[in-house]
């Protein structure tokens, strides 16, 4: 089965559900500070308009969707594309023995969007239990590529082995 290739693929340094609810948070915060300011304008009569600062995020994302995020039509669209990922996205959760360095993640994350879906989203998990390696599961399948699933299937060879000797 070949990866599903949508439209647009996600700037890698957004990584899961969190990550696009916090852009849809600062398109309405900056959706405030814009109508306020114009609001101010008015009042004051014909001072500049000062874009507030927009995180790299944001920035990735309506540069791609070629959308001029300080316009109201910009901002709209963007938080609609952006409510849309958050809908279709396939979400992963990643299980890990200890919380992993974010460069690693982004890693994976850009993995899975090159190899399975470009709107992946990850969620990660720290359980000490397993050991080391990792337990993904998406919403029909989980593959348990840790250490402890691999003693927990070589354990009867392994009683076995010890009992001989």
């Amino acid at each position: 089965m070949a990866p599903s290739k949508p439209h647009h693929t996600l700037p890698i340094t957004l990584i899961g559900k969190t990550d696009l609810m916090r852009l849809l948070q600062e398109i309405g915060a900056l959706d405030e500070q814009l109508s306020q300011q114009n609001l101010q304008q008015r009042a004051q009569g014909g001072q500049e308009t000062v874009v507030p600062a927009i995180s790299a995020g944001l920035r990735q994302v309506s540069d791609q969707l070629g959308l001029d995020i300080t316009s109201q039509s910009g901002r709209v669209r963007a938080r609609d594309v952006i409510t849309s990922y958050l809908h279709e996205a396939p979400l992963f959760q990643i299980t890990f023995a200890s919380e992993p360095p974010l460069d690693q993640l982004r890693l994976v994350v850009e993995w899975m969007r090159q190899n399975i879906h470009g709107l992946a989203l990850v969620q990660t998990a720290v359980q000490p239990a397993i050991i080391a390696g990792c337990i993904i599961r998406s919403s029909n399948k989980v593959f348990d590529f840790s250490v402890r699933e691999a003693f927990d299937t070589a354990a009867p060879h392994l009683l076995k082995e010890v009992g001989a000797l």
